[in-house]
């Protein structure tokens, strides 16, 4: 006996579609949370960090403070607040910026 060709209802195809796509973003995330940690583990081997940490590429330390910090604020200064005699722009005040570690966003 050959085999019939099948259809399957549009509904169905629809549903199973959706299933699928949902696995794959699943699938996906938890791949990307692996690769992500893997970095951060690395991590706890260096015996010198800050010596690491200048040696490495600036992608390399934006993946370690993704995965650190979940948001970085620098507060807005007047006009003439940051402004110091004979310096073009604005010096960087570290009471500016307030810095939320992922450990502590609720």
């Amino acid at each position: 006996m050959a085999l019939k060709e099948r259809k399957i209802r549009y509904a169905d195809y629809s549903r199973l579609y959706d299933e699928t796509v949902e696995e794959r973003s699943t699938l996906q995330r938890q791949a990307a949370v692996t690769r992500e940690t893997s970095i951060l583990a690395e991590t706890l081997s260096f015996n010198d960090v800050a010596e690491e940490w200048n040696a490495r590429p600036i992608e390399w330390r934006r993946a370690i403070i993704k995965l650190c910090v979940s948001r970085i604020v620098v507060e807005p200064v007047g006009k003439t607040t940051g402004a110091q005699k004979g310096r073009m722009g604005f010096a960087l005040d570290p009471e500016r910026v307030s810095i939320t570690f992922a450990d502590e966003d609720v």
